[in-house]
């Protein structure tokens, strides 16, 4: 019997979802709204916030990942090769799709090089889940005290240790190639294996040690971690150093606000929603469609550069548009992909599942 979905949780997915497309909206080569908006303005100060509070929106993906999964002691290899097939289809679709609405030329090169599997949140979503069985195992086995060692030493290394080194590379104007934890050349802002692998542990932390805040902690906690990023983000433009370091995933304070928007969801208390179930499972096709199409569509200039509340409108709009049209393209690819994986499966009968229980 299937388990039935927290519609809290799938709202977190829900709140996330708009958040990566906030994060694009205003992202230097997507949306491009930081490079269009004057500074100082009350305008840029709202994108900042918007910034602050949805940096966390991968990490939240990988927490609930982490919680969710934490029982498991079994790999089944068709997930991340359905997923990585998904990628594939997707670029095709976006490429196929520029080609009919610009002047571009169709390509042989470009439809075999979108075949293959390039994003990097599939790719090391797919490298965690593999190994998460074994991971799994590894917590489920340590005793609690041993566990919260395992998960501060972890934090430390791979969290505080290679931001710390970000910021007085910043500072200092000096690169200090083999001193972070992460990498010869630095912590990548968090787009690594590490850091997701991080958040997984951290999730499926709170589901072993049953970590509860009520709602007012949660949301002070949340609400206050999304202020200091905003302040610290002022503080460095104000500097002169580069703002996206108060944005990198692996910042320890985009790690807090993402366990405290996962707490304060836990505590939202209601039924099982058909509406919100089914919207959540366009978070992965947003994830793929979302750049394209404020690329091509979005003109954010126009509306950054006008009045604040068109602007703040326009982002509202935008998320709703860019969601729904990836809901349906999510309808659309599972009503086509699922017989055919149902049909392969059928005639396949290969057992794709590795499971590291002892026999």
């Amino acid at each position: 019997m299937k388990k039935e979905r927290q519609s809290n949780i799938e709202l977190l997915k829900i709140f996330s979802m708009i958040g990566v497309i906030i994060l694009h909206y205003n992202n230097a080569t997507i949306g491009n709204a930081f490079a269009y908006v004057s500074m100082p303005s009350m305008k840029a100060y709202a994108l900042y916030y918007l910034e602050s509070m949805f940096i966390c929106a991968v990490n939240v993906f990988m927490l609930i990942s982490g919680y969710f999964m934490i029982e498991s002691r079994k790999i089944d290899f068709r997930k991340p090769i359905r997923l990585l097939i998904q990628v594939v289809v997707f670029r095709e679709f976006i490429y196929l799709l520029q080609v009919v609405l610009t002047d571009a030329v169709l390509s042989l090169g470009s439809v075999l090089a979108n075949l293959l599997p390039a994003s990097y949140f599939a790719v090391l979503y797919a490298a965690v889940y593999v190994l998460s069985p074994f991971v799994n195992k590894l917590m489920i086995s340590l005793s609690r005290k041993k566990l919260r060692a395992f998960m501060i030493i972890a934090l430390v290394l791979f969290s505080v240790w290679p931001f710390s080194v970000d910021v007085l590379e910043k500072v200092k104007k000096t690169a200090f190639a083999g001193l972070s934890t992460i990498g010869m050349y630095g912590s990548q802002s968090g787009y690594t294996v590490v850091n997701f692998m991080l958040m997984y542990m951290i999730g499926a932390y709170l589901k072993i040690t049953d970590i509860r805040w009520n709602t007012a902690v949660s949301g002070a906690v949340l609400v206050g971690s999304w202020t200091a990023l905003f302040v610290f983000a002022n503080r460095l433009i104000k500097a002169g150093i580069g703002v996206g370091l108060a944005w990198e995933y692996c910042n320890p304070l985009v790690i807090l606000s993402a366990i405290a928007a996962f707490l304060l969801f836990k505590n939202i208390r209601i039924k099982s929603n058909p509406v919100i179930n089914s919207l959540s499972k366009a978070t992965f096709s947003v994830y793929l469609l979302n750049s394209v199409l404020i690329l091509r569509f979005a003109n954010t200039q126009r509306y950054v550069t006008g009045s604040g509340y068109v602007m703040l409108l326009h982002i509202v709009l935008t998320c709703t548009a860019i969601c729904l049209f990836s809901w349906v393209a999510q309808m659309i690819y599972d009503r086509i992909a699922g017989p055919v994986y149902e049909w392969i499966d059928k005639r396949l009968k290969i057992d794709m599942t590795f499971s590291i229980e002892d026999n």
